[in-house]
């Protein structure tokens, strides 16, 4: 079987720790940005190794920081969970990114080169004793065109429903039965559930070695003030395990203020390579703002059929 790490969507597409990007871009598409591994029944580790190391405290804290590289699985889950506890009742996330994505041209020095920013806010509200979210969200391109998105996630007793509107009007819709859709995927605006679906599929790399990858995470604790991670992630070509097909790098630091997160920064970055060249790159950076909170009861356009 294959084990698939996808490491974007504005996740880090646009380095989000929430919400889904509406935008429509030249972007590659999110096949190039899986790194599939083929797994080996001979080479299924239960931890990998563990390197601890206590720091000295930051002036403003009594408690010391604690780095620890490449978790062992207890460790890893112990460090989700606290982001997990961390995470509070946020209501709503005010996030901005930067996004700049990079293709090799028959000139080496002059590569074509894609730049936007993302600018988003999503809120969940409550809505007739359920629950939903509306994303506001401004694309600017170098080239200064702009595009304005509004996307609706709700649900009622059989469907959930997305409702997407490009400049004013809908452009694209759809409903799933209710209980084929993982519900927080979409309602949440905090930061947890997407880092410990990354957190997740980093692990497996990490308690599963094999020779066609490289892979290393370290995590940073500082009580009461900042909770961190960042990866680092190389494939090679399977028909030449000396030659890189991929690289990613990733970080998200998160801000913890009166136990609970107030600002998270990610940064992700992908190259692509052929025959040893890279191809294609990509960089991304999204600083991200929790306001906690009590939802709020959506007053606003609601889309009663689909």
């Amino acid at each position: 079987m294959k084990k698939k790490l996808l490491l974007s969507g504005l996740i880090f597409i646009l380095a989000s720790c929430s919400g889904e990007s509406s935008s429509v871009s030249n972007e590659p598409d999110s096949g190039t940005l899986e790194s599939s591994i083929q797994d080996s029944s001979s080479s299924t580790s239960e931890s990998s190794s563990s390197e601890s190391l206590t720091v000295d405290s930051t002036p403003d804290s009594s408690s010391p920081s604690t780095e620890i590289t490449n978790l062992t699985k207890e460790e890893m889950d112990a460090f989700i969970a606290k982001i997990e506890e961390a995470e509070g009742h946020p209501k709503r996330n005010e996030s901005s990114a930067t996004v700049s994505i990079s293709y090799l041209t028959s000139d080496p020095d002059d590569p074509l080169t894609i730049a936007y920013t993302d600018d988003f806010t999503m809120e969940r509200y409550t809505h007739e004793g359920k629950e939903m979210t509306v994303q506001l969200e401004t694309v600017s391109y170098e080239e200064s065109s702009t595009y304005l998105y509004e996307t609706y996630n709700y649900y009622d007793d059989t469907d959930f429903y997305r409702v997407i509107k490009e400049d004013g009007t809908v452009s694209s819709t759809e409903s799933t039965p209710l209980g084929s859709v993982d519900l927080e995927k979409y309602l949440t605006v905090g930061c947890a559930y997407q880092a410990k679906n990354n957190l997740e599929s980093i692990e497996y790399y990490l308690l599963n070695p094999n020779e066609l990858y490289s892979s290393e995470i370290t995590i940073l604790e500082i009580p009461g003030e900042e909770l961190s991670f960042s990866f680092t992630f190389t494939e090679y070509e399977e028909e030449d395990p000396t030659m890189i097909s991929q690289t990613t790098e990733m970080s998200a630091v998160m801000t913890i203020e009166e136990g609970v997160i107030t600002n998270a920064v990610e940064t992700y970055s992908y190259a692509l390579y052929a025959a040893g060249t890279k191809g294609m790159w990509m960089d991304t950076r999204s600083d991200m703002n929790f306001i906690q909170g009590g939802y709020d009861e959506y007053d606003g356009d609601f889309f009663t059929t689909i």
